[in-house]
């Protein structure tokens, strides 16, 4: 399972990437969302923990919905988990040169 903190960097990049696939500029985006853009350009470098309000603000913002941002964060996150273990292993399993 992931961690909170795996989860709030995981909703920054699905935030980031769905703002640039739609085109938008953070400028726009904080518009779009009534937040000011330094608090967009925080969000997306996950330096800010959202409040409900405004993760329903920025998936309106973004043609989207909450769950949808959210789930999309956890399997990022996921993905990333089992990618770590993944390297992690393959580095335990290689012969040592000793």
């Amino acid at each position: 399972m992931a961690s909170p903190d795996q989860i709030m960097r995981a909703l920054s990049e699905v935030v980031r990437a769905r703002r640039q696939s739609l085109g938008l500029s953070q400028e726009q985006l904080s518009a779009k969302a009534d937040l000011h853009r330094t608090y967009i350009s925080d969000i997306e470098a996950g330096k800010r923990n959202l409040s409900i309000k405004s993760l329903h603000r920025l998936a309106v913002a973004l043609n989207s919905s909450m769950s949808e941002l959210v789930k999309s964060a956890e399997q990022q996150s996921l993905v990333a988990i089992a990618a770590a273990a993944a390297t992690a292993a393959a580095a335990g399993a290689m012969p040592s040169h000793e």
